[in-house]
C-alpha cells in the first residue's frame, strides 16, 4: 500500500507543475545586392549563417537573455539592426533580445556594401583638399 501511495503522490506531483513559459525568436537577413554571400552570426544558441533574404527562427526557447551577433564580411558594413515584439538591447553588432514567456522577437540584420573611394591621380588630391578649404562649389561658382 505504501508503494502506491508514493506513486500517486510522485504522479500528483508531475501532473501540478506548470508549463515553463516559452518565447519564439526570428533573425531576419537583408543586404541588398549580397549575391551568395553568407553572412555568419554567433549566438548563446549556437553559430549559424544566413544568405540576404533569409529567415531564421528558434522556437520554444525558455525566458532569459540570448545575444546574437553578426561577423561582417569584408566589403559589408552593418547599416542597422531592429527588433519588434518585445525587450532588447542593441550593442554595435550585436543584440540582446530578453525573451519573456509568450514573445515572439523578430530582430532584422541590415547591411549594405561598402562603396570603395575612387582612384584619383596623385595630383588631383592636393587641389580637391584646396578647394574644400575655399569653400568647395561657392568657390566656382563666384570665379565664373
Amino acid at each position: 500500500m505504501k508503494n502506491i501511495l508514493y506513486i500517486v503522490l510522485i504522479i500528483s506531483l508531475i501532473g501540478s507543475v506548470d508549463a515553463v513559459p516559452v518565447g519564439t525568436i526570428t533573425i531576419e537577413k537583408e543586404a541588398e545586392g549580397a549575391g551568395d554571400t553568407l553572412f555568419d552570426f554567433t549566438s548563446t544558441i549556437g553559430p549559424f549563417k544566413l544568405p540576404a533574404g533569409a529567415v531564421a527562427t528558434t522556437t520554444d526557447r525558455i525566458e532569459g537573455d540570448y545575444v546574437f551577433t553578426e561577423a561582417l564580411p569584408t566589403g559589408w558594413h552593418l547599416a542597422s539592426i531592429s527588433c519588434t515584439g518585445g525587450n532588447y538591447t542593441v550593442d554595435g553588432n550585436s543584440v540582446t533580445i530578453h525573451l519573456q514567456g509568450g514573445d515572439h522577437i523578430t530582430c532584422r540584420f541590415t547591411n549594405e556594401k561598402i562603396v570603395p573611394m575612387p582612384e584619383y591621380p596623385g595630383a588631383l588630391i592636393p587641389f580637391i583638399a584646396a578647394l574644400a578649404s575655399l569653400g568647395g562649389a561657392a568657390f566656382l561658382a563666384k570665379r565664373k
